[in-house]
């Protein structure tokens, strides 16, 4: 998986990055402990992570003085429910990363990632890599978000407070504990872009049928707070191993280029779940070890055959029509039951109690485990 880079692309390094980085390093510490993953091997593969992560490194490398604060301001802040340990570890970990980064000499590219740096210098001292796996947590606990309930999955990211489908949504919610997020795909010129509608007015500063725009066009739009829509490729990326992703088929003709994709990121906790139970079916075929997921608006009397006959791992439902029998039915049958689109904490309550494996929300900061599991 390891590629010299040929170009290094030369951009302003931000703070903001340092923070994105340290969200996501809290977050992963405090998922990792409280699913029971040995607190000694979450530190060292986030530590790895720290002083390997290109962009974060060039950030500390361009302000220091700026990194050093973050590290102290996360160490004693409390936004994390359970963070503990995550508030405790950073704060360790503050003169090791600093010493490392400052002194090393690998540095860790993801795919979607440019190095940022203020002069060529810095390119040519220093050797450079893609990695797509540079955080591993063991292997052992891959497959697990979708598992034991009650499973919070964020709806689009964190689509009630930040801009759906964007990066700093699906950041927002695995910062906030969800065990998932959930996402919409389409396929533009072969390449697979995560947004929801098939037109570009309600979420982008676009306008009209996304179809009729080429991938550049597409990625020149402002999806909210100046983010591009993002590719497929780029969320799992940003999102540390551990947190599930389920990918939603919205566009036409998506199954074969997401069964490729997912191909290249074999540790991916993903769920493929699609309302063209036609195009699932052509996923299914073309990634049969992928666990897949119909989606319901509508009851329909063959819904138990059409998971049946897609050899589904679980059914997505929307709430009205998420009845305590036909919970009660898909877990007789097998199948893990995921209710859309909760945003009401008693209402998500009650359909865990009645059998739902888990929900999704647009709000993850108040539909949440901790919330749920408070009574």
């Amino acid at each position: 998986h390891v590629h010299l880079v040929d170009e290094v692309h030369l951009v302003a390094s931000t703070r903001g990055q340092i923070l994105g980085v340290l969200e996501q390093v809290a977050g992963v510490i405090d998922a990792g402990a409280r699913r029971g993953i040995d607190l000694d091997q979450i530190d060292e593969a986030v530590l790895r992570y720290l002083t390997t992560n290109a962009a974060f490194t060039a950030g500390i490398r361009a302000d220091a003085d700026f990194a050093v604060q973050a590290f102290g301001q996360h160490a004693s802040d409390g936004r994390f429910a359970n963070a503990t340990r995550a508030r405790e570890q950073i704060g360790v970990m503050q003169p090791v990363v600093v010493q490392r980064v400052t002194q090393g000499s690998h540095h860790v590219l993801l795919p979607h990632q440019r190095v940022e740096c203020r002069g060529a210098e810095f390119a040519r001292q220093n050797l450079i890599t893609h990695d797509r796996d540079c955080i591993r947590l063991p292997a052992g606990n891959a497959h697990v978000s979708f598992v034991d309930p009650p499973v919070i999955i964020g709806h689009r990211g964190a689509a009630g407070l930040l801009p759906e489908n964007t990066l700093p949504s699906f950041r927002r919610a695995f910062a906030l504990g969800v065990h998932a997020v959930e996402l919409d795909v389409h396929v533009i010129e072969g390449r697979l872009i995560v947004l929801h509608d098939d037109t570009l007015d309600r979420t982008t500063n676009g306008v009209g049928p996304m179809a009729r725009q080429s991938l550049a066009a597409l990625r020149a739009l402002d999806a909210g707070g100046g983010w591009p829509i993002p590719l497929l490729e780029e969320v799992i990326a940003a999102l540390p191993p551990g947190t599930g992703i389920n990918i939603e088929l919205k566009g036409g003709d998506t199954a074969e280029p997401v069964a490729r994709l997912l191909a290249g990121f074999p540790g991916a906790d993903v769920l493929v779940s699609s309302f063209d139970h036609g195009e699932l079916a052509r996923f299914k075929a073309a990634s049969a070890g992928t666990r897949v997921a119909p989606l319901f608006h509508d009851w329909v009397d063959e819904a138990w055959d059409i998971a049946a006959k897609l050899d589904a791992w679980a059914i997505n439902l929307w709430q009205k029509i998420a009845t305590p029998d036909r919970l009660a039915t898909a877990r007789e049958r097998g199948l893990a039951s995921f209710v859309y689109t909760v945003n009401q904490l008693e209402t998500a309550r009650k359909l865990i109690e009645a059998g739902a494996t888990g929900v999704f929300t647009d709000y993850p900061d108040r539909v949440c485990a901790a919330a749920l599991s408070a009574g």
